[in-house]
């Protein structure tokens, strides 16, 4: 259920195999498992590291159940969101909190952000302390009321420490979500936070064991076709409750003759919507995962070829016993990729039941509908929120008619990968007790999720 929300006629100035951001697209053979309506396309992105230090994803993609000349779009967006996430301006302030303060500025504090608990601060863990009396780069921001605020450029901008910034204190993960494009400015920052409540949910959904809302998947619009398509997996879809009051959904797919998970979130007004974005998403993962079940599959072909970091997935592990090589704190798992990998492993699979909670199922007309535009709204407007908005378009996205923001929302959970847990933020409370009110006994769990 792709839905059409861009002109097409950008994708004639952006798509070129001679001087194209996006030199071409392509649709992606699919495991003959995959359902016949699900389709997945592939944007190859130009390199503008022959001209720059400018480090932009050489692939770009986007997935979905329809026709797939709906896909050429988004996927030419996501190319568009990494390039420009990576496009990092060379006027950066550099100051301290203590310096921006003394001057009157406006600001994200560091401190704001969901933090790495102490006890990670060994001598293998790739990041460091924040030290609040150094300075830092900060990139301009408009905060919830229109005005200007300086956020650290670090929690903007992909792949920071490249370039002049290769010895910027690294304090903390990439931040995943709350970067998206549009064809505006309102449509992408609107998409960016709905991805940033989606992590926010789900990763306290999982790492917290909250309880979910099973949906029946007979009550959702178009499932018999799927279930038809794919009658060798098991389907299975939930409600997220949260704080925020809005429709956070889960799906996850397992072949039963393979055995492979693969799950998928999404944040979207519309349940139905939010459930095949999810699905979408699920199915996905799902393939990556079947990508690296053989030592040859797509998955290790991509790193060969350049694609993906060497560093995505564990070596081939031919009995699919990838948990020893996770390490005992899940210290090895520094990659989405190597993460939703572990899945592999069969001893894992008890706790796929998180998606099967017992208990009677909903149908999806009983999870209401929510304006998720007055939502963002609303949350934006709330100064307890904390939240800044960048504006990161380059000028040929621009000319193209895109437009790229990133939301930042400090106060929200991010996503990441098991190594890198952020326990020290209030958030885990409010969802705990959200769900638990009066109840102290929180325990967070870095198990990772079948998911990248």
């Amino acid at each position: 259920m792709v839905k059409r929300v861009y002109e097409q006629g950008f994708l004639d100035i952006l798509v070129d195999p001679v001087c194209g951001i996006v030199r071409e697209l392509g649709e992606v053979p699919l495991p003959e498992e995959v359902p016949d309506s699900f389709h997945c396309v592939v944007a190859s992105v130009s390199d503008p590291r022959q001209f720059s230090v400018w480090l932009a994803d050489k692939i770009a993609g986007a997935s979905g159940f329809g026709e797939v000349s709906e896909l050429w779009a988004p996927a030419v967006g996501e190319a568009a969101e990494r390039y420009c996430g990576n496009n990092i301006p060379t006027d950066l302030l550099r100051a301290s909190p203590e310096e921006l303060a003394a001057a009157g500025r406006s600001f994200l504090d560091p401190l704001e952000f969901p933090a790495f608990d102490e006890s990670l601060f060994t001598e293998r863990f790739p990041y460091q302390r924040y030290d609040p009396a150094a300075p830092i780069l900060w990139a301009r921001a408009t905060d919830g009321e229109g005005e200007e605020i300086l956020v650290p450029g670090s929690r903007v901008y992909l792949n920071w420490n490249q370039g002049s910034r290769r010895h910027e204190p690294r304090t903390h993960h990439i931040a995943y979500a709350g970067i998206a494009a549009g064809p505006s400015k309102d449509f992408a920052e609107l998409a960016a936070f709905r991805e940033c409540v989606e992590r926010d949910v789900t990763t306290a959904w999982w790492s917290l064991g909250l309880p979910a809302q099973a949906i029946d998947p007979a009550t959702v619009p178009g499932m018999d076709a799927l279930r038809a398509q794919a009658p060798d997996f098991d389907i299975d879809i939930l409600f997220l409750p949260n704080p925020e009051g809005m429709p956070v959904f889960a799906a996850l797919v397992y072949h039963r003759g393979l055995r492979i998970p693969g799950a998928g979130f999404s944040c979207h007004g519309d349940p139905a919507s939010g459930v095949w974005k999810a699905l979408s998403e699920a199915f996905q993962v799902w393939i990556s995962m079947h990508g690296v079940l053989e030592a040859d599959g797509t998955g290790y072909r991509s790193v060969a070829e350049g694609l993906l970091s060497a560093k995505a997935y564990f070596p081939h592990q031919p009995d699919r016993r990838y948990l020893e090589l996770a390490g005992e704190r899940w210290e090895n798992v520094r990659d989405l990729a190597c993460q939703a990998q572990l899945w592999l492993d069969e001893r894992l699979h008890p706790h796929l039941d998180r998606f099967r909670p017992a208990g009677e199922r909903i149908a999806l007309s009983e999870v209401p509908a929510v304006d998720m535009a007055q939502a963002w709204r609303s949350y934006r407007g709330t100064p307890s929120n904390r939240v800044a908005t960048v504006d990161v378009t380059t000028k040929d996205i621009r000319l193209a008619g895109l437009h790229v923001a990133r939301v930042l929302c400090p106060r929200l959970l991010p996503n990441f990968p098991s190594a890198f847990p952020v326990a020290r933020s209030p958030r885990w409370k409010e969802h705990w007790h959200f769900h638990h009110p009066g109840n102290e006994d929180m325990r967070i769990s870095a198990l990772p999720l079948p998911h990248m």
